[in-house]
């Protein structure tokens, strides 16, 4: 079994299975040209998960890889991609982010390990993270590192510029291999 994955991200190219990395990015154009590549490479034998927010809502997510991937409809009936709105994998009953809930949601791509595919890709955007929820989703990254590290899963965690401040940038680094960005050649990792 392949030791590395291809990240579909020019500029990135292939990383080992258990990466925890994120994009930091400006606009939904640039959401959209990292996250798409990443999902493409996967579809031919592993399992993904996107987890959507604003400003690239699922809908518009599912148009965008439907384009490179014209059976993305087929591929979501059969379970081997899941491209679903961020209230729907971070939060609980309530509507708020709670341990529980997040705790489920690691559950379920752990578990996701089990169903015989060549590996598991996730990608988060974390857009509609609201300040009270920054503690305790700062913990989940911790778990899901975890949870990563074990498996052959690899996660590219998606943050908006124009939401984070220096010192966020620092503890979202803390909990991710490396971080993305871009350039004015493409994407390229950041050194931290």
């Amino acid at each position: 079994m392949p030791q590395e994955c291809d990240t579909g991200i020019q500029g990135v190219g292939k990383i080992p299975w258990g990466s925890h990395f994120c994009n930091f990015y400006h606009s939904e154009i640039d959401l959209a040209e990292c996250a798409v590549p990443f999902f493409k490479p996967g579809l031919d034998n592993e399992m993904g998960f996107w987890i959507t927010s604003d400003p690239l809502n699922a809908p518009d997510a599912r148009r965008l890889l439907g384009e490179l991937q014209p059976d993305l409809a087929d591929r979501e009936a059969s379970g081997q991609i899941t491209i679903l709105d961020f209230a729907d994998w971070y939060l609980g009953p309530t509507g708020s982010v709670t341990a529980e809930a997040l705790r489920e949601s690691l559950e379920r791509l752990a578990g996701a390990q089990q169903q015989g595919w060549a590996g598991v890709r996730m990608s988060g955007n974390s857009f509609w993270l609201e300040r009270k929820y920054w503690a305790l989703f700062s913990e989940y990254e911790q778990k899901l590192e975890q949870v990563v590290r074990a498996s052959k899963i690899v996660v590219l965690c998606s943050y908006s510029l124009h939401r984070c401040s220096v010192r966020d940038r620092a503890e979202i680094l803390r909990h991710h291999d490396f971080a993305i960005t871009r350039g004015a050649t493409g994407w390229q990792i950041a050194k931290t």
